[in-house]
Order: C-alpha cells, then sequence, then structure tokens
C-alpha cells in the first residue's frame, strides 16, 4: 500500500524544486543498482529485474564524496529536510521497458520517489492492491516491506526518479544499516 505523501509535509521542498534537480542528473552517475543479481538469485528468474540502475548520492547519511559537487542542490535540500530518521538520498533508473518484478525489501524502509524524468503516464508501480501510473512530478510513498513491483512502459525514454530513505520508527535504523552502506556505490564516504 502506497502511503500519502500528506503525512510528510517536509517533503515538499523536494517536488517545489523537481526541475532543478532533475537539471542536474548526470548520466554517468548511475550504476547497476546494488540489489540486481541478489534480486535475481532470490527470486531464480534471470529477468526478475531489467535495466535498472542507481546513484546512491548519501547511502545511510554517509555523504558519496564524488557527488558532493555534482549533487550539490539536491545535498542541499535534503540536510533541510525536516523529516524524523531520514537515512538517503539518490537517484533510480530505469531504461525504456525497464522494471523490476514483484519483491520486498529487507532494508524495510519507507521510500520517497519523485518522478524526474520519464514519458508521460509510462511509469507504474504497484504495491499491495494499489496501483499508481505516473509522470514527472508527481510523487509518492512506498514502504519498501510491502510487495512492490515497477515499470517503466515507455519504448523510448528512461524514468528517472529521486528517492529518499527514511524510518518512521528510530528502532529500524539498525535493520536498515545491515543491508545498505555507501560501500556499494564504490565511494569514499562522509557523515553527514
Amino acid at each position: 500500500m502506497l502511503i500519502s505523501t500528506d503525512k510528510y509535509p517536509g517533503l515538499k521542498i523536494f517536488k517545489d524544486n523537481w526541475k532543478k534537480i532533475r537539471d542536474t542528473i548526470r548520466d554517468d552517475s548511475f550504476i547497476i543498482h546494488p540489489s540486481y543479481e541478489a534480486l535475481k538469485q532470490l527470486n531464480n528468474d534471470a529477468y526478475q529485474n531489467v535495466g535498472w540502475s542507481s546513484c546512491g548520492v548519501i547511502v545511510n547519511n554517509e555523504l558519496v564524496k564524488k557527488y558532493r559537487e555534482i549533487y550539490k542542490f539536491t545535498i542541499d535540500l535534503y540536510n533541510q529536510l525536516d523529516l524524523p530518521n531520514k537515512l538517503g538520498v539518490g537517484f533510480t533508473k530505469f531504461e525504456a521497458g525497464g522494471y523490476v518484478k514483484t519483491h520486498n525489501d529487507k532494508e524495510a524502509s519507507y521510500r520517497y520517489h519523485l518522478c524526474l524524468q520519464g514519458e508521460e503516464n509510462k511509469s507504474v508501480i504497484y504495491s499491495g492492491d494499489d496501483k499508481l501510473i505516473y509522470s514527472p512530478g508527481d510523487d509518492f510513498i512506498l514502504n519498501t516491506l510491502d510487495l512492490h513491483s515497477v515499470y517503466n512502459n515507455s519504448k523510448t525514454t528512461a524514468r528517472i526518479n529521486l528517492c529518499i530513505d527514511f524510518v518512521p520508527d528510530a528502532s529500524m535504523i539498525k535493520n536498515y544499516s545491515k543491508y545498505f552502506g555507501a560501500d556499494e556505490y564504490g565511494a569514499n564516504v562522509k557523515n553527514v
């Protein structure tokens, strides 16, 4: 089930600046998502996910140093963000036709998504009984423990979302930290 963004009004600073954030994206920042191979093995499905990459800018509250200048505007917004138990910010990308089949994420966080790039009405997320078709400028929050799947149904345009991870309860941070670290992004890190 998707969570209303109205519950976390601090996130509005990102939605208000989505075009400016979008204009900073560098394609060479993206790597194959760290969970890409693990999901394929876990589900015994070579086609569990296709065309999925990501860029972790702040991961588990550690800055990936190589992105300090490139994503300064996004980092500054993240540092201003009034949100309890925030854990990181980055970007996820699905190439045209890319997808991740039904799965859940063991890090057990809430994940705010803000669509920065994509073809109108071609990005789809299923979460529990919810189905959301979204376009650039649209946002939503996903509980990553819920079964979910994501599809970019465009034949021509990559879909890029800004993502912010946070947990509703501080006791969940330890579990999150077991699954996510900035070293997965090949980074020298700095606490923020």
